[in-house]
């Protein structure tokens, strides 16, 4: 099968999720919940980006990583 990729805004992506929503749900399910995996997949990765950064600009600024020292 061949795949597109789309970029949407989180707000486009909502009112897609929402027109979908008003349709049979026999018709729509598999495409909410694969719309909604997808994203949430999208989120985790930019998320553990994220914090990879900031470990890394916490270690070039010589302060530790957080959880790093304990009292």
């Amino acid at each position: 099968m061949k795949h597109l990729q789309f970029t949407l805004t989180p707000e486009q992506t909502n009112q897609i999720l929402e027109t979908l929503s008003h349709q049979p749900y026999q018709q729509v399910y598999e495409l909410i919940a694969h719309i909604q995996q997808s994203a949430r997949a999208q989120y985790q990765k930019s998320r553990e980006v994220r914090e990879g950064q900031e470990e890394t600009l916490a270690e070039q600024n010589g302060m530790p990583a957080e959880g790093g020292m304990s009292s």
